[in-house]
């Protein structure tokens, strides 16, 4: 998905519920400073050479001697928080706005999501881990959680004994007011998610327990009770949130009371993170249970509601027409010379462009240059669909080359006979578990020619083992085999080139087939038929086709793979065509104005969102 924090894949199901009344906490709400001491983390014997400190700043030396105070009270540990404090984000890695992307207006404009629904059952949300761009936010939020830490250090070394400071205790006002620099946000942020989450009944009682300036005068004065206010959220979450989340739930409440009884600060921040880190799974649970609902209103509004979004990205210069026509034509031109392929086209009756797109699709995966090279941008939503195809393409060629060196080794030694169709299949599984297929999409080409000497040496062992020959090890055979390997993996090898085109042989008159069945069907016709319930075939992947006949019979295994490719491949093809045709492809530039005048951004009668 398009979405920077969060992607699709499987998440958890929403428990329906019915809403429990949830109370308030029992903290004081009028603020009577006269209760017993309830500051969380306040430590009665704080030094008084660090209460002193605090006294003399003000002004623009508040800061400096906040930063001097944590690292003279608190030892080595204090300069890594003072670090934190002063460098670390004020809000926090979870916020309403960062979640708001998960709401449904946000859902239902994603295109991204729309498009990747059509291919996959069960498409979900979650936290989107893997990009280098989310790394270092996952750093920052470390960050911020340390400096989080270091504000609450503060607020136990600046409150003391309340007779310590005596009257001049409103000298350090302004060491107390720096140091509350994250503490607000925080409870803001939890309220502000709290009342997208709850019903509306819930939200005045929200409002009421989280007044943000009375909480932070209660703590500041030592009468807030944070372990009552976890209990409360924790009614209040249990009532709205899946069963699975009840654990994690109590787990937030332990860390609190255990923070505050020990006046950990520590613990207490691990608290508010595993509260924020609930409210994150609540909001994906909702989002989740939306698309459940939505996927078929989704799926079966794919043509308009794309081709209205690409319309209004062509009208702003974001998509490459000419680059796409030029495309389709110069592969247009390449089958006027491949008469073999235009015979198979022509066999299935389809219109010469839909034959011809379909062509250059599967010719473009094949080809060794880059996805961005090889396909014009108006497969931007398809690039991970493509690199998947793109994979498992190649590993069949790959492996195919390596069934072929294989055989020519079995002939090469005495008493060999024809290889079975068993013993195929286990040395394409064996091969594909030495190159580690599946377990990812990305140099799919050099994972083959990385392990050129592992494959070439089992498939020595593995000639020599299936034939009557006496030898442990072959020196010679090794040697011959993993310079024939080196040869064929070779893009621009004659066996390379063979290989590839049978692979497209065996692709092409099967997916033209599958085109011409899907057309003209609905795109919840198309999903329903070309993608199993039970395996993802879009964005998430978990096993690729090629691995797909483990445990089947060797017959049924070949069939499968080809078909699970084919079927993919159809999918794509059919709903590219069925959008981008119209406005793309089909669309002549000359004949009709794109809005760039100001007017109405309209390609053939379809206008721009």
């Amino acid at each position: 998905m398009s979405t920077q924090m969060y992607e699709c894949a499987k998440e958890a199901h929403v428990r329906k519920t019915p809403r429990l009344q949830c109370e308030p906490p029992a903290i004081d709400l009028e603020c009577n400073f006269e209760t017993q001491d309830l500051h969380p983390i306040r430590r009665p014997g704080s030094p008084k050479c660090c209460q002193e400190c605090a006294i003399q700043s003000s002004g623009a030396e508040v800061l400096p001697s906040l930063l001097n105070l944590l690292r003279k009270c608190l030892g080595q540990r204090g300069f890594a928080l003072a670090h934190s404090f002063a460098n670390a984000a004020v809000t926090p890695p979870i916020t309403a706005q960062t979640l708001s992307e998960l709401d449904i207006d946000h859902i239902v404009l994603n295109a991204q999501l729309r498009h990747d629904v059509n291919f996959d059952t069960e498409l979900h949300f979650r936290p989107n881990l893997e990009s280098s761009k989310v790394r270092q936010k996952v750093s920052a939020a470390e960050q911020y959680w340390t400096a989080l830490v270091a504000e609450l250090e503060l607020f136990a070394l600046l409150a003391g004994e309340p007779s310590t400071y005596g009257n001049e205790a409103g000298s350090a006002e302004p060491s107390v007011n720096t140091s509350q620099k994250r503490l607000p946000l925080m409870f803001e942020t939890i309220k502000d998610i709290l009342l997208k989450l709850v019903p509306e009944v819930d939200q005045p009682l929200i409002n009421e327990v989280f007044d943000v300036p009375l909480l932070m005068q209660q703590i500041r004065k030592g009468v807030c009770d944070m372990v009552a206010l976890a209990k409360w959220l924790a009614n209040l979450l249990k009532a709205h949130c899946a069963p699975m989340r009840d654990e994690w739930v109590d787990k937030m409440v332990k860390q609190i009371e255990y923070g505050v009884a020990q006046s950990d600060s520590q613990s207490i921040v691990n608290g508010l993170r595993e509260l924020l880190g609930i409210l994150e799974a609540m909001k994906l649970d909702v989002a989740n249970h939306q698309i459940r609902h939505l996927r078929l209103l989704l799926i079966e509004d794919t043509m308009l509601f794309e081709q209205r979004h690409h319309v209004s990205r062509i009208s702003r210069g974001r998509v490459e027409i000419n680059y796409a026509q030029d495309w389709l034509n110069n592969y247009g031109d390449d089958l006027q010379y491949d008469r073999a392929h235009a015979d198979i086209i022509c066999a299935q009756k389809l219109p010469n462009d839909l034959g011809c797109f379909v062509y250059a699709l599967t010719q473009s995966l094949l080809s060794p240059e880059s996805l961005d090279s090889t396909f014009p941008n108006t497969f931007y939503l398809d690039l991970d669909r493509l690199a998947a195809l793109r994979a498992d393409l190649i590993d069949q060629i790959h492996i195919q080359i390596c069934l072929a060196t294989f055989e020519k080794a079995r002939q090469r030694l005495q008493g060999c006979s024809e290889t079975s169709s068993s013993t195929e299949h286990d040395q394409s599984q064996a091969l594909l578990i030495i190159v580690g297929a599946g377990y990812t999409h990305d140099n799919s080409l050099t994972r083959w020619t990385n392990n050129i000497a592992n494959l070439a040496a089992h498939l020595t062992h593995t000639a020599l083992k299936t034939t009557s020959s006496t030898q442990a090890f072959d020196l010679d055979l090794l040697d011959s085999i993993e310079a024939e390997l080196k040869t064929s993996f070779n893009p621009d090898s004659d066996s390379y080139s063979r290989t590839s085109t049978a692979v497209l042989d065996a692709l092409l008159p099967g997916t033209l087939k599958g085109v011409a069945t899907y057309i003209e069907r609905s795109p919840v016709n198309i999903c329903n038929a070309l993608v199993s319930p039970s395996t993802s075939s879009g964005k998430a992947i978990v096993k690729p086709t090629v691995l797909s006949g483990l445990g089947k019979r060797p017959e049924d295994s070949r069939e499968r793979k080809m078909q699970g490719l084919i079927d993919r491949i159809t999918h794509l093809a059919v709903l590219h065509w069925r959008i981008w045709a119209p406005i793309v492809y089909l669309f002549d530039l000359e004949d009709e104005d794109c809005g760039e005048d100001g007017s109405e951004q309209k390609i053939n009668g379809i206008v721009a969102t």
